[in-house]
């Protein structure tokens, strides 16, 4: 029996601004319970990716991309970029350790995001893409 490659892809088309926090993307593959997608079979998360159009004129800001297993943030499986430029941004990292899950788990990923600096601050992202390499 050998492990095939299978990917969830997450996403928001709508424009969402700092200050943000733990926001749940939704799944284009389905939702159960709104907690993200269920898996039918047993598994890893090997790999997370994201895109997005950034805009602001805040600096320093944060964008932060979490999974999260069974409704609990896993330490460790995010992607966090800082002093995002304006534009076309994105990033792919591969875990180091790949997060197991179990047959019927839950995987969901959310946005947070922060901004500050003098003035009136801004940032905000568009046509967020995301997504999770899995192996089961």
């Amino acid at each position: 029996e050998g492990l095939l490659p299978s990917y969830l892809a997450f996403g928001k088309n709508n424009a969402q601004s700092a200050p943000l926090t733990d926001f749940e993307l939704s799944t284009v593959n389905g939702s159960a319970n709104a907690r993200g997608w269920r898996l039918p079979v047993a598994g890893f998360v090997t790999h997370l990716s994201c895109q997005f159009d950034s805009g602001g004129s805040g600096d320093p800001n944060t964008f932060t991309i979490s999974l999260w297993k069974e409704g609990v943030q896993q330490t460790g499986y995010d992607i966090v970029l800082n002093n995002v430029p304006t534009g076309d941004v994105g990033n792919s990292i591969a875990f180091q350790t790949p997060l197991q899950f179990n047959a019927n788990e839950t995987l969901t990923l959310k946005l947070t995001m922060t901004v500050s600096g003098p003035g009136n601050p801004s940032f905000n992202m568009d046509d967020l893409a995301c997504l999770l390499r899995i192996l089961n």
